[in-house]
């Protein structure tokens, strides 16, 4: 009588972990169908008076926890390092290309810059890991042909954090925000003392982007 009890016993934890599970697995999938991929894409045009024509695109994926951004661009100063990032109001109000160099001025030391009203801007570099370090002496590259091609992933959840840290910001609202490229000549990118100084980032744009979410083709 007493192994018929413990067979029962048995087979009912057996029901409850299998029940456990399902559930486990209904709850994951649920997870993954709320949490659906997003796109946003830009069209880079030239910023400034360098005399070149800058073009190209910016297209942006998110999915999960990861960001993937696939950046070409051309008319840039050949054989360069070109440092990219997003241009983020501290506010959360959407960002613009500026109509000039003029309307975007280096803030020293506290990584943004501040808009001709006087906004206060913030930068997101994109060849970091989700960091918010500006300062590299490895920034992506043109070729002879000042033509730039590049590709990164980096994790969105370190990114939330990095940004919530030093900006106090919550959200990272994509839609609103603007790509800008400019070009680091060797000697200055190399001089950089560390995180915190613009010795890197005092080279006025060349390109922007103003970043809209777009149709997902999956």
């Amino acid at each position: 009588m007493g192994f018929m009890i413990s067979n029962l016993s048995c087979k009912q934890n057996s029901r409850e972990a299998d029940d456990r599970i399902h559930q486990t697995e209904i709850d994951t999938t649920e997870t993954i169908i709320e949490v659906e991929p997003r796109a946003f894409t830009g069209e880079i045009r030239s910023v400034g008076s360098s005399g070149k024509s800058v073009s190209g695109e910016v297209a942006m994926r998110v999915e999960g926890d990861l960001m993937r951004f696939d950046i070409s661009a051309d008319g840039l100063a050949p054989d360069m390092m070109h440092m990219q990032y997003l241009l983020v109001s501290q506010t959360g109000d959407e960002t613009q290309c500026p109509g000039s160099v003029e309307d975007l001025t280096s803030t020293e030391g506290d990584n943004g810059t501040t808009a001709a009203s006087g906004t206060t801007l913030r930068r997101i570099p994109l060849h970091m890991g989700g960091t918010l370090d500006l300062e590299s002496d490895t920034y992506p590259r043109t070729n002879v042909n000042g033509e730039l091609q590049f590709s990164h992933v980096i994790s969105l959840d370190s990114l939330r954090q990095s940004v919530r840290n030093e900006y106090q910001m919550q959200d990272l609202d994509f839609s609103k925000f603007t790509f800008v490229i400019r070009g680091i000549p060797d000697a200055q990118a190399s001089s950089t003392p560390g995180r915190g100084s613009t010795a890197s980032v005092q080279d006025t744009p060349v390109g922007c982007a103003k970043l809209q979410e777009t149709v997902l083709n999956n």
